[in-house]
């Protein structure tokens, strides 16, 4: 299946292949000169429930939490095809959660709701009706091209805004589904930790529902992720370990709050953080702090700064923006090659991180100029990925085959380059079969590493200081307990109970009056 996979990537980086929909897709306005892959672009949008969760309106016709997907992907031949106008994909944003057939009234209000933002801008009132009538390059309900193709998941974006971006990647072999975002108990969604926990749950319902179309390869996805949809999107990363790649467009990863959001979700740990990653951003942001971003060594992070672009260029307005200026008010420059740049170079990266295409790595690799970007529009900075530490599995083996020494030496080895060249949680699990089996002596040489990695760590000196216990060593034992009942506080691994037990087993140990 997977080797079958590869073959259909092979054929997407080339777009030499005629275009199997009608018309030419670059004849589309809404494409500006995006260079069109070798399949034509289907549309299909499904309205079901997710029957884990409540629904969020109390209507009592929903049977479950209301899940609206849209799904772009590869189209066959097909002859006089009709395509989607854009006002088709306005439309969908009435049926968010009434999936009903549309009412007249409903329609016009939606139709009401994306006008009354560009004209508050100053926008033509006749060009943004113009726009409406536009065809798109996507065929509702277009026959399947043969073959199964790798699935990309869309967080943060309405279909009228993901439409471009994801009509091209259909068109280059992709298959794209998106879900709007919504809040838990709300429909308004917040930049929240538990509507970000509920993000992540809606994309894992999309993710199953898509991998049971009968043209979707699941086994290796990618993510985009738009705004704060980036956080989600990396929280979804350290879950799935089916997730290979993700985007970020100019996501609030790229920010102190939305970085420091990331590290809260349940399952962060830096050692899980380590597929590639693309975030494209403009600079023109109070809140840019890099800093978590540059921290996520594991990770093959590839940074690309469009310093003309709005927050909303990186999706559809950028292109908008020609159709109808002051769509999002006066641009700051040339919006609509700055987003057609953004499209080429998250096709490029997709088709590198989840098909190994040689034109894509090549593309990645070169200079922006070599790839014909014009002077000035963006700028690369490309942050190699460090080795991942040692987990587990890998550091039993090692001790198991070669001792404790090859151990200290494997870590000495990695530590000029890796501050912590194996994972915290190998320390712990490690480290707590060997005080099981009471060698003490091998405990006490890996909990000095642990402790050197991770002196900030309460578990560490903790478990340093079992360790001496289990020698006899009591002035060793005392230094750590004290240090671990210092640092309790403010560990972030560690949960009340979690917490409650390390400081009554370090008040035990150093006697009254701790």
């Amino acid at each position: 299946m997977r080797n079958s996979w590869k073959l259909h990537v092979a054929a997407l980086v080339s777009a030499l292949a005629p275009v199997a929909a009608g018309a030419p897709l670059s004849a589309y306005p809404l494409w500006g000169s995006l260079e069109p892959g070798p399949y034509g672009v289907g549309f299909q949008t499904m309205f079901t429930y997710d029957l884990s969760r409540p629904p969020l309106t109390s209507t009592g016709q929903a049977r479950g939490r209301e899940m609206q997907v849209s799904v772009w992907y590869p189209a066959a031949a097909m002859e006089n095809p009709v395509h989607l106008r854009l006002e088709e994909y306005v439309s969908l944003n009435a049926r968010e959660l009434q999936f009903d057939p549309l009412t007249p009234e409903r329609e016009a209000a939606a139709r009401s709701q994306f006008l009354q933002g560009p004209l508050a801008q100053g926008a033509s009132g006749d060009k943004l009706q113009a726009l409406l009538r536009m065809e798109t390059a996507a065929v509702r309900d277009a026959k399947p091209a043969p073959g199964r193709f790798p699935l990309v998941v869309f967080a943060h974006a309405a279909p009228t805004t993901a439409s471009t971006m994801s009509e091209l990647l259909a068109s280059h072999g992709f298959v794209v589904a998106a879900v709007p975002s919504k809040g838990t108990f709300e429909t308004g969604y917040r930049h929240e930790m538990p509507d970000i926990e509920t993000l992540i749950a809606d994309l894992q319902f999309v993710i199953a529902t898509a991998r049971a179309l009968d043209f979707v390869n699941g086994d290796q996805l990618g993510v985009i992720g738009m705004s704060a949809g980036s956080v989600a999107a990396l929280g979804l990363q350290m879950r799935n370990s089916r997730v290979a790649a993700v985007v970020s467009l100019d996501g609030g990863i790229g920010e102190e709050r939305g970085s420091y959001l990331v590290t809260k979700t349940p399952y962060y740990d830096l050692s899980r953080l380590r597929v590639p990653l693309l975030h494209l951003f403009s600079p023109d942001n109070p809140y840019l702090d890099f800093s978590r971003l540059r921290s996520w060594r594991y990770s093959e992070r590839t940074l690309v700064k469009l310093p003309r672009m709005r927050h909303g260029d990186f999706l559809a307005y950028g292109i908008f923006e020609r159709l109808v200026p002051n769509i999002l008010g006066p641009a700051p420059g040339d919006t609509k090659s700055g987003f057609e740049w953004v499209c080429r170079y998250v096709r490029h990266f997709l088709q590198a991180s989840l098909g190994g295409a040689a034109e894509s790595r090549r593309f990645l690799a070169n200079p922006p100029a070599a790839n014909g970007v014009p002077a000035d529009l963006l700028s690369v900075e490309r942050l190699p990925a460090l080795p991942p530490p040692l987990g587990t599995v890998e550091l039993q083996a090692i001790l198991d085959r070669d001792g404790i020494g090859k151990v200290v030496d494997l870590y000495r080895e990695r530590k000029s380059a890796d501050p912590q060249p194996i994972a915290r949680v190998a320390f712990l699990d490690v480290g707590k079969d060997l005080m099981n089996a009471k060698r003490y002596d091998q405990a006490k040489e890996l909990f000095r590493l642990f402790v050197e990695s991770f002196p900030a760590s309460a578990e560490a000196h903790n478990a340093m200081a079992s360790a001496a216990l289990g020698l006899h060593d009591e002035t060793l034992a005392k230094a750590h307990f004290e240090q671990a009942l210092r640092l309790s506080s403010d560990d972030p691994n560690l949960d009340f109970w979690s917490r409650k037990k390390l400081e009554d087993t370090a008040r035990r140990n150093l006697g009254p009056g701790r």
